[in-house]
């Protein structure tokens, strides 16, 4: 039976069907095919593993930043956050201090003709929001999760969603609202270090599987702040 004796609804049909098909390329599919040199920055900004980290900060203040990659022979070896700065001034350690000592390491780096999609997954796999870019070998670039918020606001949730990360157990939803009841009051900094403790309670009696530590912190920590903007 030929295209000519199919009644007028089958092509009615077979037109919803492409435009269906058109759809979902464009606002499903797409954003996969981007690639990270898509999305990153470039050129990055370095620092040596022996600058200090009163030298790293003056960098990131004057260039309006909240981290630098530390590199050695054109690779990179570490990357030094805001965050891994006041953890240095918490430990009462001096900004005379080395990077290399208090960077966060090891790297993870990926390049840049790499799927847009699998550098969040990995992201969110690894808990970092941050992922210098390389070429033959050379550091040519940082990914940020700002970048790729900028561009495609719907990105990483959407992947998110797709690895289950908005899921979590009710049994540990229940338990979840019982320890923000127990310490109502307290900051989320506050909360982060009972975090370990509590989510130890949850391994013990067997509410949680392999690997679901970072997904039930990043929930908390997001139903948390919903509660103080409440």
């Amino acid at each position: 039976m030929g295209l000519e004796s199919l009644p007028p609804t089958a092509y009615i049909a077979i037109g919803v069907l492409l435009v269906a098909n058109i759809l979902i390329y464009k606002f499903v599919l797409k954003g996969s095919e981007k690639k990270v040199s898509e999305f990153m920055t470039s050129p990055v900004v370095t620092v040596p593993p022996s600058a200090t980290v009163k030298e790293a900060s003056q960098i990131m203040n004057e260039k309006k930043i909240s981290c630098v990659v530390v590199e050695s022979d054109g690779k990179p070896v570490g990357i030094l956050t805001e965050r891994d700065i006041n953890r240095l001034f918490a430990e009462g350690k001096s900004d005379g201090t080395a990077v290399e000592e208090v960077m966060s390491k090891p790297v993870i780096f990926t390049g840049v003709d790499a799927n847009i999609e699998y550098v969040v997954r990995t992201m969110i796999q690894n808990g970092i929001r941050r992922v210098p870019v390389i070429k033959d070998g050379k550091l040519v670039g940082i990914v940020t999760e700002s970048d790729i918020v900028r561009q495609m606001p719907d990105l990483i949730p959407r992947v998110k969603k797709t690895m289950g990360w908005d899921y979590v157990d009710p049994r540990v939803a229940r338990e979840m609202e019982e320890w923000f009841e127990k310490n109502k009051g307290k900051t989320w900094e506050e909360m982060e270090k009972l975090f370990p403790e509590w989510y130890r309670t949850l391994e013990e009696r067997n509410m949680v599987r392999e690997g679901e530590r970072l997904k039930v912190y990043e929930i908390a920590k997001r139903e948390f702040e919903k509660r103080q903007g409440a």
